[in-house]
């Protein structure tokens, strides 16, 4: 589980080559936001070793064209959803490089190809994501509203690297009015914490104490399940969880310690 300064540390490290990167390529802030949030998402936030070792911080596979080549490559388990339902184990080669930079621009040469270029002119994160796991980036059927739900978490942090000449409005909290909706979103970081959060709800016309009730149960839900293995371990659990993953295990980590 990522710190917040680890999650800080990460983005700061990727946001200004990310911002170079793009800027002499020519895209737009959408593909700045949506590579950041990729990174996070399949590096855990630069926590998985193996990963930041190689510098592969986009977990992008290793195919024949590749390491024929003589390009660095790693092997390492990682598991797959060929069905829309079920993840299956497996060990694959994935590529490996001399430094981030070499990282970020092989991500972008990757979604130059006519599978997943038409996310090169989107203007919001969600649009970009979609169009690059349609092209099949990945096979999670949640891997959408993960790296949405990572960006906007992080939004404040992400959006410090856009581009000058062109400044979006951050995606904004999800509404809803299905209160289950409600507590998992702000389960996801959506609300913040603290005061922040109190305001949040109370200028919504939420009962704060009422609403923090349901969270604090819920999240002992997810937890209790988590530890009784509902979840699985490691991938898999970051799979089954999705955007919750962050929030129950660090919760998960408390308690266990």
């Amino acid at each position: 589980m990522a710190t917040k300064t680890q999650i800080q540390n990460f983005i700061n490290t990727l946001g200004p080559i990310v911002k170079k990167v793009v800027k002499e390529l020519g895209y737009g802030n959408a593909q700045i936001q949506t590579c950041i949030a990729q990174a996070c998402c399949e590096s855990a936030y630069g926590t998985s070793s193996i990963m930041i070792k190689a510098n592969a911080v986009f977990g992008i596979k290793a195919d024949k064209g590749w390491v024929n080549a003589g390009h660095k490559f790693f092997n390492a388990k990682t598991k797959e959803c060929y069905d829309g339902k079920t993840y299956v184990g497996i060990v694959d080669g994935f590529r490996a490089y001399n430094s981030i930079e070499e990282g970020i621009r092989d991500y972008f040469k990757l979604l130059s190809y006519p599978r997943y270029n038409k996310c090169l002119t989107k203007t919001n994160v969600k649009d970009c994501i979609t169009e690059i796991k349609n092209g099949g980036y990945a096979t999670s059927p949640t891997y959408i509203n993960t790296i949405v739900n990572i960006y906007n978490a992080n939004a404040n942090r992400i959006n410090k690297y856009l581009l000058d000449a062109v400044v979006e409005t951050p995606t904004e909290t999800p509404k809803t009015n299905n209160t289950d909706e409600l507590v998992l979103n702000i389960i996801r970081g959506f609300y913040g914490n603290g005061t922040e959060r109190k305001k949040r709800l109370e200028a919504e016309g939420y009962n704060y104490k009422e609403i923090q009730s349901l969270v604090n149960k819920k999240m002992a839900e997810l937890v209790q399940d988590t530890i009784d293995g509902k979840y699985g371990n490691g991938k898999e659990r970051k799979i089954k969880l999705g955007d919750l993953y962050l929030a129950v295990q660090y919760e998960v980590n408390k308690k266990l310690k």
